[in-house]
């Protein structure tokens, strides 16, 4: 039976793969250090307990060193041109949508007909999905490995902080308040809630959707300084940017703030901060509101870009073609459905 340690052995395939490619791209002017930092950090994935914690630690802390020294760049991704990906996506229409709805319909469907969990079906639904592109676009099997080897390189240093987060639960552990927080952690996240998946699915897919679109029509640059003035030449995304960037923060109404409401609650459910234990309770929670903050000041900052801040030469108004259209579409509705239209929860745990 396949479990979450197959899908870790997976990303960590994936991984080793990115490294490989960074060593030999050669217009990456830091491929050596790019290549290094994902090529440990898929042996992380790949090695998993085997490792030791305290090698999987200097693992991390040579990856931070790689990045404290900017030695992480962007090279080649063989990317098409503009022109021609207009005319790849003019004549596969529609069915461009396929492989991405199929992520959140199969999730779905195998975590409520199997025992894999939500996260073990989210992988599979991923593969499958990749599959499905692969055979409507006719496109190269290697050059899903460039695309993601664009998209992570583009993420960057922030691809370890589950390692950071890990080795600060190890040292909470040592503390003598790792239960503590494995309890908030299994009460707080719903691995195993297909439902959850699919709404930070939909989440994340609404901002990357966005960024994608201000990519493809900037040169491949997605600085925040790019969407200075978005504003005024592009109102529509500006506003639906805006949208996913609040419920990402947790501002009410919307989905990404009930997320965070009920990981909150759930910290402290029970708990009582005249006691030892219930005490830790609280401070975890609050830690994580005050990771909350600091991160809004960071969504905010893209909103502030689009509308406050003028600049002579905005990027230039340009029209989304039909396909990111209805993706937009379909995220914002989820973002709306779980937020707005908040009764739906009572729906959910009615059916439960």
């Amino acid at each position: 039976m396949l479990t979450l340690d197959h899908v870790y052995l997976l990303c960590g395939v994936y991984l080793v793969l990115f490294g490989v490619l960074s060593f030999g791209d050669s217009k990456n002017l830091k491929r050596f250090g790019t290549g290094l930092f994902w090529l440990v950090y898929g042996i992380t994935f790949l090695g998993g307990s085997a490792l030791g914690n305290e090698n999987a630690g200097w693992m991390v802390i040579l990856m931070a060193v790689i990045v404290a020294a900017k030695q992480m760049g962007h090279g080649d991704y063989h990317e098409t041109s503009k022109e021609e990906k207009n005319a790849s996506a003019q004549q596969l229409g529609n069915r461009l949508l396929i492989p991405v709805l199929a992520v959140g319909v199969i999730t779905l469907i195998l975590a409520a007909t199997t025992k894999l969990g939500a996260l073990v079906s989210f992988g599979i639904a991923s593969i499958v999905a990749i599959v499905i592109a692969l055979a409507i676009t006719r496109g190269a099997p290697l050059q899903t490995f460039h695309e993601g080897r664009r998209l992570i390189d583009a993420i960057g240093w922030a691809a370890i902080l589950s390692q950071l987060l890990a080795a600060l639960g190890s040292l909470f552990a040592k503390a003598g308040i790792g239960k503590i927080v494995s309890d908030i952690v299994a009460s707080a996240i719903p691995t195993d809630s297909a439902l959850a998946v699919v709404i930070a699915y939909c989440l994340g897919m609404a901002v990357f959707t966005i960024i994608s679109v201000v990519e493809q029509n900037n040169g491949g640059k997605t600085d925040i300084s790019d969407y200075n003035g978005f504003y005024q030449t592009n109102p529509r995304l500006s506003f639906l940017m805006t949208l996913a960037m609040f419920s990402l923060g947790g501002i009410p109404p919307f989905a990404g703030m009930f997320s965070k409401f009920f990981i909150f609650m759930s910290g402290v459910n029970g708990a009582d901060i005249n006691t030892t234990m219930g005490a830790w309770a609280y401070g975890v929670v609050f830690i994580a509101l005050l990771n909350t903050v600091i991160s809004l000041y960071y969504y905010l900052k893209i909103v502030k870009a689009m509308y406050i801040v003028r600049t002579d030469n905005p990027l230039p108004t340009f029209k989304s073609d039909c396909n990111t259209k209805f993706a937009l579409a379909v995220c914002m509705a989820g973002i709306l459905l779980f937020g707005v239209c908040s009764f739906v929860y009572e729906w959910i745990a009615a059916a439960v």
